[in-house]
């Protein structure tokens, strides 16, 4: 009996492991050096904005009448000279842009940690092109690159989403 509870056992854990590894990709930079895995049914794009890579995974429309895809995207920023203070620095910047705009609400702001490093966050919200949003953004510095992630959703999907965004935020991997 314990024997065939075992092998029971042994197989839905690798149902498990096989389900989850089949609903996920992942992408890799080999250039800016991170990689993550997202769900199988979200694009991909990547775009140049000048020198700086951009990163975008982008969520599948949930119903014909949805009319805003959740998305993440992944800026890298290679600097020259990063001085110890910088992180302090940009997240001083990154705070007086989101406050430049009157309709941006900071709903939390902090340290944190991203893939093991020092990093910072802020979760704010907005009204956009008649959309009300909540943007999750975390950044930190590695060697030379400061590598920032945000995502947006809407502000009312947006607790529903976490799960699966910390999922991807937990899968990033930054060498």
């Amino acid at each position: 009996m314990k024997k065939r509870f075992l092998i029971v056992l042994l197989i839905l854990f690798i149902l498990v492991i096989s389900c989850t590894t089949k609903d996920t990709k992942t992408y890799t930079n080999a250039d800016f050096k991170y990689s993550i895995k997202y769900p199988a049914t979200w694009e991909l794009k990547e775009e140049m904005i000048g020198p700086v890579p951009i990163t975008f995974l982008i969520s599948p429309l949930e119903s014909p009448d949805d009319k805003f895809r959740e998305n993440f995207n992944f800026i890298v920023s290679v600097m020259r000279d990063i001085p110890s203070t910088a992180l302090e620095q940009y997240t001083q910047g990154m705070l007086y842009g989101i406050l430049q705009d009157s309709k941006n609400n900071i709903v939390k702001k902090g340290p944190t940690t991203l893939d093991g490093l020092p990093a910072q966050e802020v979760v704010f919200t907005t009204t956009t092109q008649g959309f009300k949003l909540r943007y999750f953004q975390i950044w930190t510095i590695k060697g030379n690159k400061i590598y920032q992630v945000t995502f947006t959703a809407e502000d009312a999907k947006y607790d529903q989403s976490w799960p699966e965004i910390q999922k991807i935020l937990d899968s990033l991997k930054l060498r």
